[in-house]
């Protein structure tokens, strides 16, 4: 007799209360971590469905790189105004296409080897020092002078500003640079949200997929007509305990091209030979009630975890991996204990 392929859609699994679809998203973001069991049920359900967590697991994470990056950047608007405030930015008038500089001049605003920013509206430097810079800008009485790396060097008269801006005069004040700087940091934030989206997403998935196929060939090899969909499944769920170690690792310093496949890997492999070693299961009695309770465990590491990527607490380290590990211990001790209770639905050998 030919041995038919081993496929997740071979032998559906007994569909049971906890299996609903929100049940398997919130056990979709703690279960990976610690049961094998969760694996061997997954490959019983449809490719798509795992396709679906994964697009969902993603663009949470977005939102989280999204929502950092824009808390950066509106941060910053306290300390420009700060910088006007100070003194340390002058306040600055264009009316008419001439400029008011309210310092002693020339004012520098930044400089280093190769950049320089300078307010001079007196007359005492008329151009930028090319042999000196390699850019900069320059304001004087009547033009904006603009040097780039490439060597263009630019004067434009301030009265174009106008045109550009639609306003005449012109006020630079921390009223003004506070405004513009949130709408800067506001179209940023939703560039990051798309860029973000599309490459934790579709390139993503055609990462994973790619690395899937190497991996179903060499299952293939060790264990004739595996199917590809529970290769692809294993790893969809296999990416979220590789994201949360890649994390905390990250935290503690641990830092090197290629990290996060490599993690992949090792789990996807891990979490392979585990569905594999009883492929003949059906099912497995495992309620909601008693999943709830190891889903609702997570939820503390799981709200670390996001609140530090958000707002990159100093000290995140010493509380993320605190949490984390007595998360994971709570999760693996509540699976020994369901799976000690667990009964079998049904056994059959394949084929």
């Amino acid at each position: 007799m030919n041995t038919p392929e081993f496929r997740p859609e071979s032998r559906p699994a007994t569909e049971q209360g906890w299996l609903s679809e929100l049940g398997w998203l919130g056990a979709g973001l703690a279960l990976p971590c610690v049961s094998p069991r969760f694996y061997r049920l997954a490959v019983r359900r449809k490719v798509i469905l795992a396709v679906l967590f994964f697009v969902i697991f993603e663009l949470v994470i977005t939102l989280l790189m999204t929502a950092s990056v824009g808390r950066a950047l509106f941060s910053v608007t306290k300390e420009v105004r700060k910088a006007f405030d100070s003194g340390q930015v002058p306040e600055i008038i264009i009316q008419d296409g001439l400029a008011w500089v309210d310092a002693k001049q020339p004012y520098v605003l930044y400089e280093d080897e190769e950049t320089i920013v300078i307010l001079d509206t007196t007359g005492a430097i008329t151009e930028l020092d090319r042999s000196r810079y390699n850019q900069g800008f320059l304001l004087t009485r009547t033009s904006l002078h603009v040097m780039n790396n490439t060597g263009r060097y630019q004067e434009l008269p301030l009265s174009s500003l106008h045109e550009l801006l639609g306003a005449d005069p012109i006020l630079i004040n921390a009223e003004w640079a506070s405004r513009y700087w949130m709408g800067l940091s506001a179209i940023t934030s939703a560039l990051a949200l798309v860029g973000l989206a599309l490459w934790n997403t579709l390139a993503r998935f055609m990462g994973l997929a790619t690395l899937g196929v190497v991996i179903w060939g060499v299952a293939s090899l060790l264990r004739p007509r595996v199917g590809f969909g529970l290769v692809l499944i294993i790893g969809l769920y296999a990416l979220v305990p590789a994201t949360y170690l890649h994390y905390l690792l990250g935290l503690a310093g641990v830092k090197f091209f290629g990290l996060h496949s490599l993690l992949l890997l090792v789990i996807w492999a891990m979490a392979l030979w585990a569905a594999l070693t009883r492929p003949e299961e059906i099912g497995i009695d495992l309620d909601l009630p008693k999943r709830s309770v190891q889903i609702l465990a997570a939820l503390p590491m799981l709200l670390v975890l996001a609140l530090n990527a958000v707002f990159a607490w100093p000290k995140g380290v010493w509380v993320a991996w605190p949490v984390a590990l007595v998360t994971l211990a709570a999760l693996a001790a509540l699976e020994v204990w369901i799976a000690r209770r667990a009964q079998p639905v049904e056994t059959k050998p394949i084929g």
